[in-house]
């Protein structure tokens, strides 16, 4: 908008930028992580008997749902202009959030313990239950952005869930029906 200083649309006193969008440009964590919850997250497979190699075996994938804050009143959505990583946590962050909103991204994660029938199967049919720990982090923030050509500061916090990659593997057999949701039915455990 132009602001009649008789001066030129470059000049500081000249525009009024009206745009409202912040482009994020970087991400820096500027303080501890919190773990806000955790639970144990289990990949369940149902094996026939004489299954082939029937399990888990190098990866799993699994949703991994990202927050985004910032306490800034300056704009309720951000949009990233790259895909910006918190790699200690295992975390990328890309596309567009709106504050305080969740997202769900897929995420596939190496399995260190191979969780699995031999190739000559097992002998009944079995469940193959591999779990490791899923917490939720909290971690403090600061995000650069951009906005009308200027670079902007704002503090926030990134929540998303993670797993720790500490694998138990336990193979159980199942006397009924089993499925890769619920698992047996019923049990001999």
């Amino acid at each position: 908008t132009f602001q009649h200083d008789a001066s030129h649309c470059n000049a500081p006193l000249s525009c009024t930028c009206t745009k409202n969008d912040y482009q994020i440009i970087s991400i820096k964590t500027t303080g501890k992580p919190q773990i806000k919850s955790a639970t144990q997250q289990h990949f369940k497979v149902c094996c026939p008997k004489g299954a082939s190699s029937c399990g888990v075996s190098n990866s799993v994938e699994w949703s991994q749902t990202q927050t985004l804050s910032w306490s800034s009143s300056l704009t309720e959505s951000i949009e990233l202009s790259t895909e910006l990583e918190i790699a200690k946590f295992g975390i990328t962050l890309s596309g567009t959030y709106t504050n305080g909103g969740s997202t769900t991204r897929t995420v596939k994660s190496s399995v260190t313990v191979p969780c699995k029938s031999t190739t000559s199967g097992f002998d009944k049919l079995k469940l193959v239950d591999l779990s490791s720990t899923s917490s939720v982090y909290t971690i403090p923030i600061t995000m650069t952005a951009t906005h009308c050509g200027a670079e902007v500061e704002m503090p926030g916090t990134v929540a998303a869930t993670t797993i720790d990659g500490t694998w138990d593997c336990e193979f159980r057999d199942c006397k009924g029906p089993c499925d890769n949701v619920s698992g047996c039915s019923t049990s001999y455990l």
